[in-house]
């Protein structure tokens, strides 16, 4: 009894004594994290609306999100940028012609690189003039894949895309085109930026 005893003794000192010592659990002086980046701010992005090609009334069904630092947007593919956005998408309606034929059940679109920017038109509408969407504050641009079943990894199409969180067509196109997707056309969609 007396050997139990003794032995629980130096364990218990034992433990106590490795435990004290432990540097991960003792106290230090409080740490503010720094969620910032040196070069620019990060934002974050969700989307879902309708994007509609104003020549032959189709309709891409986008939605998703992500986040990007605008400062490190570049228009040279293959420079390292630090944004991400994905999302599911879908071809409602009658797509056996136009640049998106063929497109009958869309899976999901994923970015490749964090634009600057990139000329746009709506399209379909008469007199519209070229315009650019730049990425910035409340607005990415992204060139990205699109994929629908079976594609494996390799994409069905691959487009210039900008979501923003206001019209970026304001004069010369009806309503709110706040997402577009290159040779397809504008739309609207409930989309929300934060920091």
């Amino acid at each position: 009894m007396k050997q139990v005893v003794q032995s629980v003794a130096v364990l218990l000192t034992g433990l106590i004594t490795f435990g004290c010592s432990d540097t991960q659990t003792s106290p230090r002086a409080s740490q503010v994290p720094n969620y910032s980046l040196e070069s620019g701010h990060r934002q974050s992005f969700s989307i879902e609306g309708d994007v509609v090609n104003a020549a032959t009334g189709q309709v891409i069904h986008l939605t998703g999100g992500g986040s990007f630092d605008p400062s490190t947007a570049s228009n040279t593919l293959g420079d390292q940028t630090s944004g991400h956005g994905n999302g599911s998408f879908d071809c409602v309606g009658d797509f056996s012609t136009g640049v998106f034929a063929g497109c009958s059940q869309g899976t999901h679109w994923n970015s490749v690189q964090l634009l600057q920017s990139s000329p746009f038109k709506c399209g379909g509408v008469p007199n519209e003039q070229g315009k650019t969407a730049t990425t910035g504050d409340g607005v990415i641009v992204v060139l990205a894949d699109f994929f629908q079943p079976g594609d494996g990894s390799a994409p069905t199409f691959r487009r210039n895309v900008f979501i923003a969180d206001r019209d970026l067509a304001p004069d010369d196109v009806p309503g709110i085109q706040n997402v577009w997707i290159q040779g397809f056309g504008c739309g609207n969609a409930v989309v929300h930026f934060g920091n």
